[in-house]
């Protein structure tokens, strides 16, 4: 079991392409919200005990994740990674499975070759038969799909 903390996503340019910031943990105790999150939370100004008194599960969402490094002939660019996704409800029938290639860039990575690479990518994945180039956060997808309004 991972947290993970995300910051609202900040469009770079149109298509695919965005930026956010990500805290990603694993709880030092079982079912605790890791202590760097919390602290996050909080200095945001979140009550988390009345904030996590009034959660209800309305969507699950599980990922097997592949990552491998994705290199040029100047060193390492990016983790490319396929997920496998399944969401779903506290319902017995709301459940839904799909498949995503992710590209997370390193952030030693300058951004001219940021962008490069991002055109070059999104252009060879656009003539990939059955491809189609997203955007859509997986949470989203996952109530689109499934039909469940956030």
């Amino acid at each position: 079991m991972r947290y993970t903390l995300k910051s609202v996503r900040a469009r770079v340019q149109d298509g695919p392409l965005s930026e956010r910031i990500e805290i990603e943990r694993t709880p030092e105790q079982p079912e605790a919200i890791p202590s760097e999150i919390a602290a996050q939370l909080t200095e945001a100004g979140i009550d988390i005990t009345r904030a996590l008194a009034h959660l209800e599960p309305y969507l699950t969402l599980r990922q097997e994740r592949t990552p491998a490094t994705l290199s040029t002939s100047g060193g390492a660019l990016a983790i490319i990674s396929v997920d496998e996704i399944c969401a779903f409800t506290p319902t017995p029938d709301g459940a839904c499975q799909w498949n995503e290639l992710e590209i997370e860039f390193l952030a030693t990575v300058s951004p001219n070759d940021r962008d490069r690479a991002t055109i070059e990518l999104t252009e060879w994945l656009a003539a990939q038969p059955g491809v189609t180039a997203g955007g859509e956060a997986k949470v989203d997808r996952a109530a689109r799909l499934l039909a469940i309004d956030l």
